[in-house]
């Protein structure tokens, strides 16, 4: 009976997208982008009707009051196609990021430039991450939208080790605006890359949003460069450079210093997070990378470092990093290549 409900659902599904793909072209492509909404939302609920009359999965969603005004990010975890179209009733205007070759297809192509998403050429990936941010910005400065972004990138199996990629991290520092993770076991009843749909209840949560907030600066005056220092030294507290004096880390004309850019990430106006990027010998060094005590374990480090690694995107990036914060930088994309150990004895 299951392979049998699988079947009459996948064909129902599939069938649906089409019928209604042709049906409604007239109506939607004539229709005001804000109008033509309706239809993508509209199918969502066909098909989430038709899984649960047919397949026998119910699709419980929770959390609605956690959904902010206006921008936001929403974030949730990739497990199955379900969750690619069970959030769209939810959303005012939803903006997906996507890769362009989906634009090619007919018909379901033509539909996603109608609604302005934003396709991405994933051959370089750090360029195609700064074009996303720029094309995301200007989207976002129309008007006010709600952008679905997949953490982790693909689609993952529910209990997988996560793989979060940065991706989301300089767009929640980029736009400025909420994140709304999104909790959900979907890949347990739609299973990715396979034929079978189980029945069950599909239970889906909007988490209270993470508030915006972290601003990433370069700096470029001394006063700047002190609120650096301020910060490394607050964050590595050692007993020479105590009690901290301005230009105790760095002379001001390292600001001059071509390839070198001073990162600095503030909430509510403090500086709290701060990384350098060295470009040079077709390296770009990672380094001094320090976030004040009470402002640690809120992803503030990473944002930063993220920051500076993207500083020269055609160079390689490279960084000395502890066994504590090796995890971090390899979710970035880092590999470790040794293991350095240093000796330090007293005269």
């Amino acid at each position: 009976m299951l392979y049998i409900r699988s079947l009459a659902f996948n064909l129902a599904f599939y069938l649906s997208l089409i019928v209604q793909m042709i049906f409604w072209t007239p109506y939607y492509f004539l229709s005001p982008r804000h109008r033509a909404w309706f239809v993508p939302k509209f199918w969502s609920r066909t098909s989430m009707w038709l899984y649960d009359k047919i397949a026998g999965t119910r699709s419980e969603i929770t959390g609605v009051e956690n959904l902010p005004e206006g921008s936001f990010i929403l974030a949730p975890k990739h497990q199955s196609f379900w969750d690619a179209i069970a959030f769209f009733p939810y959303l005012d205007d939803a903006l997906y990021i996507l890769k362009r070759e989906l634009t090619w297809i007919p018909f379901f192509g033509w539909y996603i430039m109608k609604m302005r998403m934003i396709p991405v050429d994933r051959g370089n990936r750090s360029k195609a991450l700064k074009a996303v941010v720029a094309a995301t910005k200007a989207e976002m400065a129309r008007n006010p939208r709600q952008l679905i972004i997949y953490p982790e990138g693909t689609r993952r199996a529910p209990g997988d080790e996560p793989s979060y990629k940065y991706g989301i991290v300089e767009l929640y520092t980029q736009l400025g605006i909420p994140v709304v993770p999104v909790a959900h076991v979907a890949g347990l009843y739609w299973p990715r890359r396979k034929f079978l749909r189980f029945p069950g209840t599909i239970k889906a949560r909007f988490l209270p949003p993470i508030p915006s907030g972290l601003e990433i600066t370069v700096a470029t005056s001394r006063e700047e460069l002190n609120e650096y220092e301020r910060v490394l030294v607050d964050g590595f507290p050692l007993p020479e450079l105590q009690p901290y004096r301005p230009g105790v880390v760095f002379h001001p004309a390292n600001l001059h210093v071509p390839g070198t850019q001073f990162f600095v990430g503030r909430v509510d106006g403090r500086a709290v997070t701060v990384a350098t990027s060295i470009g040079g010998c077709g390296v770009n060094h990672v380094e001094f990378v320090a976030t004040v005590p009470d402002a640690r374990g809120r992803g503030y480090g990473e944002a930063v470092t993220w920051s500076a690694t993207m500083a020269e995107p055609d160079l390689p990036a490279m960084l000395i990093a502890t066994d504590m914060g090796r995890p971090v930088y390899e979710r970035m994309g880092y590999v470790a290549l040794a293991r350095w150990t240093f000796l330090v004895g007293s005269r």
